[in-house]
């Protein structure tokens, strides 16, 4: 909780960034004045915006990872096998050129006993039938050897092929990983400016699993009025999943939502973060789903958070609720969005940035306070 102390000072400062949006604007259209913000929140707010790339940088780095080690775990388990034919191949083959050489033996064996000759020889005239079998049983057999040796060297092309795909796939792992261990450090060093000043980043992972989301919420002993089939458990699974999709930390997200909803018991069409409603109105925008309410407040978090957001940097679709359901002209808005990156931190919030209560951003920051106290009492209570 580094820096928390100095959230009220941030958000004096933060506070003069952006005129206040009159009530009832459109989040998505209306214009806004701007003036220029102190040195404070300028660092604040860079370092923000750093944290959150290096974070996105970095989950990308990892998701990589997790596919070349996948894929270096199948290669090497491939050559096992190859290794294992290749050995029963050159058995088999040793096997049949003993074969051959014993045939020859025994049919040309003088006196017709003994354990090498299976065929009665008495005369020149009777070793001909012999000779003829001879012949046409190695003929077989040469060309069973002839398949084995071929099938074998083919076996060993496709090791030599596998062998040099793994050593560069492992090459490529291990840039990975000093990547990640780069990224990792300017990651902390990114951390550690926001937290100097005492801003709370609207980018980045959640710090909260969706169980110790929901078991805070539990704690609380409120009565949520989900529809059907709906639980707060499921829904922090949403937010911590549809977080991650956008990069912005769905944990905070949630504190956001407890305070829009009253903790779940007023919102209308799957609309957890009143998106569209303002002070002369009781409307906002309906969505189809819970998934889909989610997303469109992690999407629009995003946009205020990162100037440099575009909707083609999304993994999923656009809200086509909050965007409109043509891919064009939704791109459009979410790229030219009249408030992008005014709140990488969440400090930044209210006075105009997704509400107009100054208050807004201490309120959803003190809900998150108590949602990390209680995981951490929790953390003590299981040691």
């Amino acid at each position: 909780m580094a820096g928390r102390t100095a959230l009220a000072a941030v958000l004096v400062l933060v506070g003069v960034m952006v005129a206040p949006v009159a009530a009832g604007a459109d989040p998505i259209r209306e214009p806004l004045t701007t003036s220029g913000a102190p040195d404070a929140v300028a660092a604040a707010v860079a370092a923000a915006v750093r944290l959150g790339r290096t974070t996105d940088e970095l989950l990308r780095v990892e998701r990589d990872l997790g596919e070349m080690s996948t894929r270096e775990t199948g290669l090497s388990a491939e050559i096992v096998r190859l290794d294992e034919q290749i050995s029963r191949g050159r058995v088999a083959a040793d096997t049949l050129r003993q074969r051959l050489g014993s045939r020859v033996a025994q049919v040309y064996a003088q006196g017709g006993s003994g354990p090498l000759a299976p065929l009665q020889v008495d005369s020149p005239f009777d070793l001909q039938p012999g000779t003829r079998y001879a012949a046409a049983a190695n003929a077989v057999d040469n060309r069973l050897l002839d398949q084995l040796v071929r099938v074998r060297a083919a076996l060993e092309e496709d090791r030599a092929r596998k062998v040099e795909a793994r050593d560069e796939v492992a090459r490529a792992r291990q840039a990975l990983v000093e990547s990640r261990l780069r990224l990792d450090a300017l990651r902390v060093e990114a951390q550690m400016l926001v937290d100097q000043w005492g801003g709370v980043s609207v980018m980045g992972r959640s710090q909260l699993s969706a169980a110790e989301i929901a078991a805070f919420f539990a704690s609380t002993g409120v009565r949520p009025r989900l529809p059907d089939g709906l639980t707060v458990a499921g829904l922090a699974r949403l937010f911590v999943e549809e977080g991650d999709l956008a990069g912005v930390r769905g944990d905070i997200a949630f504190a956001q939502s407890l305070i829009e909803t009253g903790s779940f018991t007023e919102f209308h069409g799957y609309n957890f973060s009143g998106i569209g409603v303002c002070d002369s109105c009781t409307g906002g925008y309906l969505f189809d789903a819970a998934r889909d309410g989610v997303r469109a407040q992690m999407q629009l978090l995003r946009s205020y958070a990162d100037p440099d957001s575009r909707a083609a940097g999304f993994t999923v679709p656009l809200s086509p609720v909050l965007y409109g359901s043509d891919p064009v002209e939704s791109a459009r808005r979410f790229d030219t969005f009249f408030l992008k990156g005014k709140a990488p931190v969440w400090n930044a919030m209210g006075n105009g940035r997704w509400a107009t209560d100054p208050l807004y951003a201490g309120k959803v920051l003190g809900m998150y306070a108590r949602m990390l106290a209680h995981a951490d009492a929790e953390r003590l209570e299981r040691r």
